[in-house]
């Protein structure tokens, strides 16, 4: 992703990854990471990386939240993931009025 330009290479940029394999951890790295940007002080820049099978759960059990983390990042990278997935994704971002994310 760094050598596609998708993530910043702003050291004050974050980059934050949802993990997890149960709704419960998933739930957890997601609280985690909106927490971790509504502490942030100033404007920064950050980013998503989400693994396919963490992707799964996190549609299915957290959409809203998965949407309030990742449409005001600058750069959301989802990795391995299946075409269904990325119907998802898309549908997620249009269902807000967004043409891109």
């Amino acid at each position: 992703a760094r050598s596609c330009y998708l993530l910043s290479s702003d050291p004050n940029s974050i980059v934050f990854r949802v993990t997890g394999h149960s709704p419960g951890e998933v739930e957890r790295s997601i609280h985690q990471c909106l927490q971790e940007t509504g502490d942030l002080h100033s404007r920064r820049e950050y980013s998503v990386i989400i693994e396919g099978s963490t992707l799964a759960t996190t549609l299915e059990c957290f959409e809203e939240d998965f949407a309030r983390l990742a449409i005001p990042a600058n750069a959301v990278v989802c990795c391995r993931m299946t075409p269904a997935q990325k119907a998802l994704v898309v549908r997620v971002v249009k269902e807000r009025g967004l043409l891109c994310l």
